[in-house]
């Protein structure tokens, strides 16, 4: 995934010390434009844990060819 310097906030969540956010590149596109996505995953716990996510895609929308939707972090 691209860094991005200035994400747009989509989503954020909180399950106990876990929180997880989802941001893009820009607010809208065009059809056809390609889009930079940014996941992060922060556990502000004392325990390590593992994590793992999946992004769920809209219809007609697809990944480049070298990139996943789902992935998973030991001893985070």
């Amino acid at each position: 995934m691209a860094l991005l310097l200035f994400p747009a906030p989509l989503y954020a969540d909180e399950v106990g010390p876990i929180s997880a956010s989802l941001a893009s590149d820009a607010d809208s596109y065009e059809a056809g434009s390609g889009a930079s996505l940014q996941i992060t995953v922060v556990n502000e716990g004392d325990t390590a844990v593992d994590a793992s996510w999946q992004l769920s895609l809209p219809e007609g929308v697809s990944l480049l060819d070298d990139q996943s939707d789902a992935g998973s972090m030991e001893s985070l």
